[in-house]
């Protein structure tokens, strides 16, 4: 007998069994030793599960922290300080570039006329298109303000290899 199943399927019972031999008690000591394999392979899986949801969380957080990183700074840039490029021997020199500060007009008073989430679409909606015209243009913005005030920057050459682009 290997197992209670079979020992069940046979019609016996464990008083059956031969009490001075230590058949019952092998049989009982298996049975333990199999549930508790399958237990653990029950935990691994729950893990692996657990490690496998971690790990398209971390990826999905890495691709935020880029995008925060890449609207902070020009994109080269900060691919140079993750590669580990120290800061000061990144400075750059250019020998023209276009600056373009921009501001909405009359928004305090235009927002004042509107609820909140009327204010907060209008915003998302003008920061949204904005952004769309900066990647475009492969233009890098330096800074947004809550008044939708804009300062932007042209002519940036991207000094990485095409390759790592």
């Amino acid at each position: 007998l290997a197992t209670i199943e079979e020992m069940v399927s046979l019609g016996l019972y464990l008083n059956d069994l031969n009490f001075y031999d230590g058949t019952s008690e092998m049989l009982t000591a298996g049975t333990e030793r199999s549930r508790q394999l399958k237990q653990a392979i029950d935990r691994q899986q729950t893990w692996i599960a657990e490690l496998e949801n971690s790990k398209i969380e971390y990826q999905e957080w890495r691709k935020k922290s880029r995008y925060l990183l890449y609207s902070m700074m020009p994109k080269h840039i900060a691919l140079m300080l993750q590669e580990g490029i120290q800061p000061n021997s990144i400075c750059e020199s250019h020998k023209m570039i276009t600056i373009m500060f921009s501001y909405t007009l009359d928004f305090k008073e235009l927002a004042s006329k509107l609820d909140p989430i009327q204010i907060i679409n209008s915003l998302n909606q003008i920061v949204s298109t904005f952004d769309q015209c900066t990647d475009k243009f492969d233009v890098f913005k330096v800074e947004t303000k809550a008044d939708l005030s804009y300062m932007v920057v042209g002519g940036l050459k991207n000094r990485l290899p095409l390759n790592r682009r």
